[in-house]
C-alpha cells in the first residue's frame, strides 16, 4: 500500500486550518453540533465557515486518497437503507462529502447525482469498477445528458469503489479522471490494487459514520424505547425473536411485544420494514 493511502487511512494526512475555506460539503450534521431547527433534508443551514471547521478534514482525506490513485477528485455517498428502484427516482444521500466545492455544486446541489446510473451500479456491486462519461450505445438519455455534462467538466471516466455496509446501508467512492488517464490506466488500477481500493473506501465510510449524522427524515423521530431500539438493533443483525430473546433474557413473546410497538410507531406494516425505517432514520446503525 502506499504512503500516500496509509496516511489517508489513518488520519495523518494534513487538515485544514478553521479559517480555510471548505472544500466540500458534507450533507449531514456533526455529532457534536446542536440538533438544527428546521426540517430540511440537508443541513444547508450551515455556513461555510461552520463546514470547514466540522469537515474539511474529510474533504481533504478524499481528495488526498484521489490524488494517490492519479485521480482528479472524488465523490463519497452513503445510501443508507433508502430503496432506489426506479432509475429516475431521485437519490437522496444519507451522507455525502466531496472533495471540491465545483464537485458538491455538480453532484449535490444540481441533481447530478440522480441521473448518475454509476451510482446505481454501486448500489448492487461489491468490488470497485472503472466507467467512462463517453456515449455508449444502448445509454439511456439520462445518462447520455450527465456523459455530456461530465465531458464539459473535462471528466472522461473514473473509478467506483463500492461498499455493502450490511447495517447501515450501501456506500461508494467515485474517483473520476480527466483525459490525461486512458481508460486502460484506470482499469489497470482496478485490476492490480482493488483490495487496497475497497479497504480505503471501507476505511472512510467508517470514518464519515462516526463524524456524520445521517441527515435522512424531517427531523422528527419516534420515541422508542430502550428495549425497543435493542429489538430492532439485534432484528437487524438477523437475529431471530428466539435468539434476541435469549440475549436479552426475556420471553420471545416480550421481543413480538417490542417489535410490533417499534413498528407501529415507525409507521411501519411489519418487522423488517420496521428495522428499514429505522435505519433510515438513523435510530439504529452499526
Amino acid at each position: 500500500m502506499s504512503l500516500d493511502i496509509v496516511a489517508v487511512l489513518s488520519g495523518t494526512a494534513e487538515v485544514l486550518p478553521a479559517s480555510a475555506p471548505p472544500l466540500g460539503y458534507c450533507a449531514g450534521e456533526d455529532r457534536n453540533t446542536p440538533k438544527r431547527t428546521s426540517g430540511s433534508r440537508y443541513s444547508a443551514t450551515l455556513s461555510a465557515d461552520a463546514a470547514a471547521a466540522q469537515h474539511c478534514h474529510l474533504c481533504e482525506a478524499l481528495h488526498d486518497m484521489a490524488s494517490a490513485y492519479g485521480a482528479r477528485g472524488g465523490i463519497y455517498v452513503h445510501f443508507g437503507h433508502a430503496i432506489h428502484t426506479p432509475e429516475t427516482e431521485e437519490i437522496v444521500p444519507a451522507r455525502f462529502v466531496a472533495s471540491s466545492a465545483t464537485d458538491r455544486r455538480f453532484f449535490f446541489q444540481e441533481g447530478s447525482l440522480s441521473l448518475d446510473q454509476v451510482a446505481r451500479r454501486a448500489m448492487r456491486a461489491h468490488t470497485p469498477f472503472t466507467w467512462s462519461s463517453s456515449c455508449d450505445t444502448g445509454t439511456s438519455p439520462a445518462e447520455l445528458s450527465l456523459g455530456g455534462r461530465l465531458r464539459a467538466r473535462a471528466i472522461q471516466g473514473g473509478i467506483a469503489i463500492p461498499v455493502q455496509d450490511y447495517a447501515a446501508g450501501p456506500a461508494f467512492i467515485n474517483l473520476y479522471y480527466n483525459a490525461f488517464v486512458s481508460a486502460a490506466e484506470a482499469q489497470e488500477i482496478v485490476t492490480s490494487r482493488a483490495p487496497e481500493l475497497s479497504y480505503a473506501a471501507a476505511y472512510f465510510h467508517q470514518r464519515a459514520k462516526d463524524e456524520i449524522v445521517s441527515d435522512i427524515g424531517d427531523g422528527t423521530l419516534p420515541a422508542l424505547t430502550l428495549r425497543e431500539v435493542e429489538s430492532l438493533r439485534l432484528a437487524a443483525l438477523g437475529k431471530t425473536v428466539n435468539e434476541i430473546a435469549e440475549f436479552l433474557e426475556v420471553k420471545p413473546r416480550t421481543i413480538e411485544f417490542h417489535l410490533k410497538n417499534a413498528a407501529e410507531k415507525l409507521g411501519a406494516p411489519n418487522k423488517l420494514r420496521a428495522v428499514v425505517v429505522a435505519m433510515r432514520c438513523g435510530l439504529i446503525e452499526a
